[in-house]
């Protein structure tokens, strides 16, 4: 009873980091759904889906909170509440220590 709903799906599957595995992200109905699977970080870190690779004073982001441990996949979701974003320009996808210096422990380009 599914209906077809235009998706705009990217993804990258050789994501394997140490931090996460395969990093899936789809924008559906006004959401965006990361789905991040074998997250395995050491301490608090935040997930960034970026337009940079890099983290800098510039660096437009949106966040999609703290990654949590899990061998299987876990989703995170975030309403679109302030308009569309486009997939060709947020393909990053930044595993970041936003408490202290901003560290990128993971760097995920979405294709």
């Amino acid at each position: 009873n599914g209906k077809i709903v235009n998706n705009a799906s990217i993804y990258n599957s050789d994501t394997n980091t140490g931090v996460v595995g395969k990093v899936t992200l789809e924008k559906t109905n006004g959401k965006l759904i990361l789905s991040i699977e074998a997250a395995d970080p050491k301490m608090d870190l935040n997930i960034w889906l970026t337009n940079t690779s890099e983290v800098t004073s510039k660096t437009e982001y949106v966040d999609f909170g703290l990654l949590t441990k899990n061998p299987s996949i876990v989703q995170y979701v975030v309403d679109m509440k302030g308009g569309d974003i486009s997939f060709a320009e947020y393909k990053h996808v930044l595993i970041v220590d936003a408490k202290s210096d901003y560290k990128v422990y993971a760097k995920v380009i979405l294709k």
